[in-house]
This record gives C-alpha cells, sequence and structure tokens, in this order.
C-alpha cells in the first residue's frame, strides 16, 4: 500500500473514561475492508498505522500512545491503551485488553477476557485466552511462557534478561550484550539520564551480564542475530 491515507476519523465520537474517541472510515479498499466501510474507535490518528493492512473494528478502541500497525487487527470489543503496540500479523479481539508497555505481535492472538500489560510481550504463534493475565517481565512465544529471573529498576528504566540467550532488555529495547556494551551510554543520553543516572544504568547493564554469564545464558542462539 502508497503512503496515502486508507482512513479518516469521522465526526461521531464518544467519551470512555473522560477520553475522546472517533469512529474511524477506511478511505480505498484493502484486505478484507472496503471502501467507506466504517471501523472502530481511536483517540488519534496516530493509533493506526496508515500502511500496511491495520485496522481496528467493530466495538473495539485503540487510545494512548498504543499503535497498531503491519497488518495487525483489533476488533470486537477489545480495547489498546497505554503505550501497548500490535503489530505483524497479530490479533486482539473479544473482550480482551492490551496496555501498559506490553507488545503483541508475529502471529499472536489475544482474545476472551484476557489482560496482557505491564512489559509483557507476546509473539510467534502464542494464543492468550479466557481470563489469563499476562503480565510483568513476561515472554510468550509459541505457546511457551517465560518470565525473566532478574529485572533491575534504575532510576528511569529497568533492566533485565530478556529471556532470549544473549539479548538485554530494557523499556521496549531488547538487543544483544555487544550492542548493549557499545552503546548503553547513548541511549541513556537520548532518554536525557542526567551523568548520575548514566553511570548507575551502565552499571545496572553491566550487572545484568554478569548474572547472564553466571546462568550461562550470554550466548547467542544464533550467531546471525549479533548486532552490528
Amino acid at each position: 500500500m502508497s503512503n496515502q491515507k486508507k482512513f479518516v476519523l469521522t465526526n461521531e465520537t464518544k467519551i470512555f473514561l473522560g477520553i475522546t474517541l472517533y469512529r474511524i472510515k477506511a478511505l480505498m479498499q484493502f484486505e478484507i475492508i472496503a471502501k467507506d466501510e466504517l471501523g472502530g474507535w481511536v483517540e488519534k490518528e496516530k493509533n493506526i498505522n496508515h500502511s500496511g493492512d491495520a485496522w481496528v473494528s467493530g466495538d473495539a478502541q485503540v487510545s494512548g500512545n498504543a499503535r497498531v500497525s503491519g497488518n495487525a487487527r483489533v476488533s470486537g470489543n477489545a480495547r489498546v491503551y497505554g503505550n501497548a503496540q500490535v503489530s505483524g500479523d497479530a490479533w486482539v479481539h473479544g473482550d480482551a485488553q492490551v496496555s501498559g508497555n506490553a507488545r503483541v505481535y508475529g502471529n499472536a492472538r489475544v482474545y476472551g477476557d484476557a489482560r496482557v500489560y505491564g512489559n509483557a510481550w507476546i509473539h510467534g504463534d502464542a494464543q492468550i485466552s479466557g481470563n489469563a493475565r499476562v503480565s510483568g517481565e513476561t515472554f510468550i512465544e509459541h505457546g511457551k511462557h517465560q518470565e525473566s529471573p532478574i529485572c533491575i529498576s534504575a532510576s528511569k528504566h529497568f533492566v533485565g534478561w530478556s529471556g532470549i540467550n544473549g539479548f538485554i532488555r530494557s523499556g521496549c529495547i531488547c538487543k544483544s550484550i555487544a550492542w548493549w556494551r557499545k552503546n548503553v551510554i547513548r541511549c541513556a543520553e537520548e532518554n536525557y539520564y542526567t551523568e548520575e543516572q548514566q553511570q548507575e544504568y551502565k552499571l545496572l547493564v553491566e550487572l545484568v551480564i554478569q548474572w547472564m554469564v553466571l546462568k550461562g545464558v550470554d550466548q547467542e542462539e544464533n550467531e546471525s542475530n549479533n548486532e552490528k
């Protein structure tokens, strides 16, 4: 799809928890969406990427800094809000909610009354359903549940093992040990850390690396994933 807009905010609005939401309408046909078809509700245009086939339908809501991109779908009565991201071919539907800094991507499905929040990542072919609650530093891929056994809170962001051998995660950044050693200060500067906070951040990254070495999870499973 070109860079032209594929949807517009209509004049139909509703207030939800003090936030004004706008019904969207397709400006063109794409995937299974017909031109002029009405969709779900968003707080602002940036909640859905104009490229790809991403769409919000039914009474689903996307608000805050949340974003739906790629070919992802949010439908039914689902809600995506906060800083959450739904991308790839992921689908959030039913009465499910995705919030906080959570990410749902790949071919993942979140539905039913499931809640995904905090810094949880749901990806691959994982399916979260029913009354499931997934939060914290949780990583689920292909139905496999992993919780990071080490997560240190810094002044601004947490630092912890990503659950993937050789990779550290902080906030929404998941990179190799080599990448972090090379870029930790630059990353801190870009997030407006003070000099003291920068040194703290660097120290915590090194502590996580030492833990990973101790536990034997410091070597990348696939050397082709090494960061340049």
